[in-house]
């Protein structure tokens, strides 16, 4: 078995609306890597962007949607395609290679103390983290299985490869935003992963 690990960054920018207005400036995240891998993965099917550095939005939602018995809102799914490095669909060869990707943290205060499935809001600024009532991240594979970001390859909840693998594979995500209490303050929310890409 081989596995290409592609030391790379994904990051979701994403804003909680409140009730009353008030200024959202914005933030550039500036991630890269050099590799000796000929393919990577780009988000399609009209959510997210880039290439090697993902961003996947979420809407504005806001603070009153989360109630005590609502603690999770604004689920998005989004589509992670296997590419070369111009954004064309790798070859047959790593089509029929690629087994996934595997979602790491970037270091150990990213997730939550007690739950390692739920992402920390990085945000910073007047509008960014709230201590008080915070708000996470939390990922899903297929079928709704929650994504923990301490688990190994092999064990950690993966997406099935879809497409033909002739001419092109991809795996598919989804994310929202989620309230440990139900109560969340107004804040900017910005999370980020690794993500390792592995062949057999």
């Amino acid at each position: 078995m081989k596995r290409l690990i592609l030391p790379i960054l994904s990051v979701w920018t994403l804003s909680l609306g409140s009730n009353s207005v008030f200024a959202v400036n914005g933030k550039i995240t500036v991630n890269g890597a050099v590799t000796d891998g000929t393919c990577t993965i780009q988000p399609q099917l009209g959510v997210g962007s880039g290439i090697k550095d993902i961003i996947i939005p979420l809407k504005a939602i806001t603070k009153s949607s989360f109630t005590p018995t609502n603690t999770s809102q604004g689920s998005t799914n989004f589509f992670l395609f296997l590419v070369n490095g111009t954004g064309a669909y790798c070859d047959v060869a790593h089509n029929k290679s690629f087994k996934g990707i595997h979602l790491t943290p970037i270091s150990a205060t990213d997730l939550d103390a007690m739950d390692k499935t739920l992402l920390v809001n990085k945000a910073t600024g007047a509008s960014g983290a709230s201590v008080k009532n915070p708000v996470f991240i939390q990922m899903f594979a297929d079928h709704r299985n929650v994504v923990d970001f301490t688990a190994p390859w092999g064990v950690q909840a993966k997406s099935m490869i879809y497409g033909d693998k002739e001419d092109f594979s991809f795996v598919s995500y989804q994310v929202e935003y989620v309230s440990k209490t139900g109560i969340v303050d107004a804040q900017n929310v910005t999370a980020t992963v690794n993500y390792n890409i592995h062949y057999n």
